[in-house]
């Protein structure tokens, strides 16, 4: 099984299904379920029924090891990606790294177990440096602790293929010449919240030009254009994952903290957005699957 079961054995995993099948046909298989039965677990109340799958549904809180509310948070809401977390649970082991086991144990026990209350102490000990009583980004522990040491200890990003988009940086001159172009892979995309009160314009000024104060030096000819910064996504992930910007930085004023009203649609159609030149075509919605205020 990939999944420890606290208390109520409800794994689900190809190889527990096939071994439920192999015994099933097997004569001690009648005698062997008329006794249990008689131990059936009925639910508690009405928040936690059987579904079609026969498992109880509901959720598991973690514990605060400290300050890390928001990598628990982050895992609930990692939890609901299946792609995502399915692919890990199902993941080889003997291919796992000790990050890798721990965290498919946390997400098999969200999905699979029920009745308590689970620890992510033994996954955090697998981060390097990782400190409990010190606050830190959500956006930072989700790319730099979590999809990062995926990538690299497994050298498969199949895991974490579905949170990958590919955006293009280009610096353009006014007169129409690309000068310079770079491609790269993002797993969150930072959309601008200061004196915006809703995404849809956060995009637009995502996606807007960004002129370059000291214009563009040509390598090749060491002439300097006047020049702008153009983005564009290429291919457009299969969850998308967004950071509002937290805080506006002045020249007299330092930081200060956003904490105005933002709106966010429950449905979200990338072909409805004042996209930029280049933006690729998104063949679907995104639906909201869940937000991490931290």
């Amino acid at each position: 099984p990939t999944c420890r079961t606290l208390h109520k054995p409800y794994i689900h995993t190809i190889e527990s299904w096939k071994a439920a099948y192999n015994f099933l046909s097997t004569p001690l298989a009648a005698k062997k379920l008329n006794m249990m039965l008689h131990h059936l677990h009925i639910p508690s109340s009405t928040n936690e029924t059987l579904s079609s799958d026969f498992t109880y549904k509901g959720r598991n809180g973690i514990y605060n090891l400290g300050t890390t509310c928001y990598a628990n948070a982050l895992l609930q809401v990692f939890n609901t990606i299946d792609p995502l977390a399915l692919s890990l649970i199902s993941y080889e082991a003997a291919k796992l790294a000790p990050l890798e086991i721990e965290l498919r144990a946390i997400l098999a026990q969200l999905r699979f177990v029920r009745g308590t209350i689970l620890s992510t102490t033994k996954l955090v000990e697998t981060i390097p440096e990782f400190v409990e009583n010190v606050q830190q980004d959500a956006n930072e522990f989700l790319v730099e602790s979590l999809i990062n040491p995926i990538n690299t200890q497994l050298k498969d990003r199949s895991i974490t293929e579905c949170l990958r988009g590919k955006r293009l940086h280009s610096i353009c001159a006014y007169d129409g010449r690309v000068l310079h172009e770079r491609e790269e892979d993002f797993y969150i995309l930072e959309i601008p919240a200061d004196h915006i009160s809703k995404l849809s314009d956060g995009f637009e000024r995502f996606f807007a030009d960004d002129p370059m104060d000291d214009g563009y030096i040509i390598e090749e000819t060491k002439e300097k254009v006047p020049a702008y910064h153009h983005k564009s996504i290429v291919k457009w992930p299969d969850f998308l994952s967004l950071q509002l910007q937290r805080w506006e930085f002045t020249q007299n004023m330092g930081g200060t903290k956003l904490v105005h009203r933002y709106g966010f649609p429950i449905v979200l159609d990338p072909n409805d957005l004042n996209c930029s030149i280049g933006t690729a075509h998104c063949d679907f919605q995104y639906s909201l699957c869940g937000v991490v205020v931290h």
